[in-house]
Parts: structure tokens; C-alpha cells; sequence
């Protein structure tokens, strides 16, 4: 029984997190960039890749299977995204022994530069300003058997605009399970949970108050704060499962599928499969939370090359194509070295 007390901490925590409400509560959260899905592999399979976790974008995704790669890793990310925003990624992974291992990662958001507008100056004031989303997160992931292993993210989360800024401390929490049926694997976790709240604060929050407008002779200028109302972080439940349907030297399939239960919307599944031929050229396909409530497109197509390098290393280029409906698609690009 004591083995699978580690498997049953992600449950417990989101038991805790979710018993609070159960209803929808759509833009109540801070950072949602955080639920914004990195690598082309993953993405080209739906974002079902809870599970899966055979590259170093498991730190997104499931720090518990971080200690299961077989070699030290290092991923670079950079795509335009929704609404000319550009989201970069970088993760890195090396093993501590045979055991463990330490990862470290980041998540840039840049929404671009934007003019300053008010009431009176509705075409622009001639300023601009910048808003960005930063996440640096330090993984260690642990092998307990040659089949059970957990990892934890702690990780630093940033919101900016122009001369206001956000910050909290929060964590993931992973777990893997490879069964003995047909290679089957497991994976589950909790992520963004944190005991903060995010609250704007900077110098452009700092006003002028003329504590009585209708009294001469007192201070019409008395400085003060601007009281902003502080949110949580967008804590989210995932658990998957997946398998290969066949994997020899020639062919290989690989089937998944995630099940997440955010706090801040409504649940849903991911669908997501992979072919390989000779382990050399990919072609992925899935369907993005499936049965979200307003959901926008969804589909999800895939491409990867692998090619081997001196010195045992190897390249890995993959590209993703993903359907938001009405706001149109992204493409993602991933290059990915491994040593």
C-alpha cells in the first residue's frame, strides 16, 4: 500500500483545490498563459500527452517523467501565436543518476508593443507600452521503481503591463505509472497550485484623491493606491493514459488520451495518436479538448523528422498545426536536441 501513497498525492491535492466550487468560473484566473500547451509533438497529438512525456517538454506536462529519459535533453520553442503574440519556451533536462533527475524551464509570452489610448486621446496618445507573461519553473523528477516515478515543478509566474507587474509562487505535481498491461502508461497531475494570489502593483496605480472636492483650501492632490483586486492561478487537474498499438523496428502507433479538469472552466479530453516509421519520420493527429464548453476548433495535425548526430546524439524538428475555429489556426515549430 505504501508504494502507491505517492501516486494518490496529486488526487488528494485536487480534491482540496476543486471542493470549493463546481461551477464554471470562466476569466476568474490569473496567468491563463499557463494553460497554453507547448511542443509540436505534443500539440500534434491533441495536447494528450499527459502520459506520454517521452521528451523534454514533460516539464510542461508531467514532471514525473522527466527521470525516464533516456538521454540529457534541451528544447527550443518559438512561434507566433493568437492575436500577434509570441510565445517562447526553452527546457532543459539532464539526469543526477541512475534515479533522478533536475530540469529547468521557462515561458515567455510577449504580447507586442501597443499605444497608449484614454478618454480624451481615443486614437492614441503618441506613448506605447508592452505587456508580457513570464514562467521560469525547476523540476526534479524521481524514480522510485523501474515502473513508479513522480516529479515537482516549483515555479515562478509573472504578469507585466507597462508599469505593473504580478507575481506568485506555485508548483506542479506529477506522477507515471507504466502497467503491465501491453506497456500501457499512466500519468497524472496537478498543476499551478499555489497559496498566492496575484495583485497588480506599480507606479501607474499611484493617483491624486482630493479627499473633499467640495471643500476649498485642503489638499486636492492627496496621493493614493488604487485598490485592484487580487486572483488565483489557474490550478488544473490532468490525468492520461496511454499506448502503443504496435512498435517494432518498421511501424509503430501510439494512442493517448488526457482528461482535464481546470478550475476555471469546464472539463474536457484530449485525443491524440502518432505513426512512426522507422523511428525516423512522424505524422500526428488529435483533437484538442474535446466536449469544452464554447469550445473553439480543436483539430491538431503533426509532422516530425528525427536524424541522428555524431557523438550518439540525435535532432529532433517537429511542426504542429492547430484549429481555434473562428480565431483561426497556429503553427508550432519545436527543435529538440538530445545527447
Amino acid at each position: 500500500m505504501k508504494r502507491f501513497i505517492p501516486l494518490l498525492l496529486p488526487a488528494l491535492l485536487v480534491t482540496q483545490a476543486f471542493a470549493a466550487s463546481s461551477i464554471t468560473r470562466v476569466g476568474t484566473t490569473a496567468a491563463p498563459f499557463l494553460g497554453i500547451g507547448v511542443g509540436s509533438r505534443a500539440m500534434g497529438m491533441g495536447g494528450a500527452y499527459t502520459s506520454v512525456g517521452e521528451d523534454v517538454s514533460c516539464l510542461y506536462w508531467n514532471p514525473g517523467s522527466a527521470v525516464v529519459l533516456e538521454q540529457s535533453e534541451v528544447l527550443f520553442i518559438q512561434n507566433d501565436y493568437l492575436a500577434d503574440t509570441d510565445l517562447n519556451y526553452m527546457a532543459f533536462v539532464t539526469h543526477l543518476g541512475d534515479d533522478s533527475s533536475v530540469g529547468i524551464s521557462m515561458t515567455y509570452l510577449d504580447y507586442g508593443e501597443m499605444e497608449v489610448t484614454t478618454l480624451e486621446d481615443q486614437e492614441g496618445t503618441g506613448e506605447f507600452f508592452q505587456a508580457s507573461d513570464l514562467a521560469l519553473g525547476l523540476t526534479y523528477s524521481l524514480r522510485f521503481t523501474d515502473r513508479f516515478s513522480i516529479g515537482f515543478t516549483g515555479k515562478y509566474v509573472e504578469n507585466k503591463i507597462w508599469h505593473e507587474k504580478a507575481n506568485a509562487m506555485a508548483f506542479d505535481v506529477g506522477t507515471r505509472f507504466r502497467t503491465n498491461f501491453n506497456g500501457m502508461v499512466l500519468g497524472m497531475g496537478i498543476f499551478n497550485y499555489s497559496f498566492q494570489e496575484m495583485e497588480m502593483s506599480g507606479t501607474d496605480l499611484l493617483v491624486g484623491h482630493d479627499l473633499n472636492p467640495n471643500q476649498g483650501g485642503d489638499n486636492p492632490a492627496v496621493p493614493a493606491n488604487l485598490d485592484v483586486l487580487s486572483w488565483s492561478l489557474p490550478v488544473t487537474f490532468r490525468i492520461g493514459v496511454s499506448m502503443y498499438a504496435f512498435d517494432n523496428p518498421l511501424h509503430s502507433l501510439l494512442l493517448s488520451a488526457d482528461a482535464s479538469h481546470p478550475v476555471d472552466n469546464s472539463e474536457s479530453i484530449s485525443l491524440g495518436s502518432e505513426y512512426g516509421f522507422r523511428d525516423r519520420f512522424f505524422v500526428r493527429g488529435g483533437w484538442h479538448q474535446l466536449f469544452l464548453k464554447d469550445q473553439e476548433g480543436g483539430a491538431t495535425l503533426g509532422a516530425g523528422l528525427h536524424l541522428p548526430l555524431a557523438s550518439a546524439g540525435k535532432l529532433y524538428i517537429d511542426a504542429s498545426w492547430q484549429d481555434f475555429g473562428r480565431l483561426e489556426s497556429v503553427v508550432r515549430y519545436s527543435l529538440r536536441f538530445a545527447w
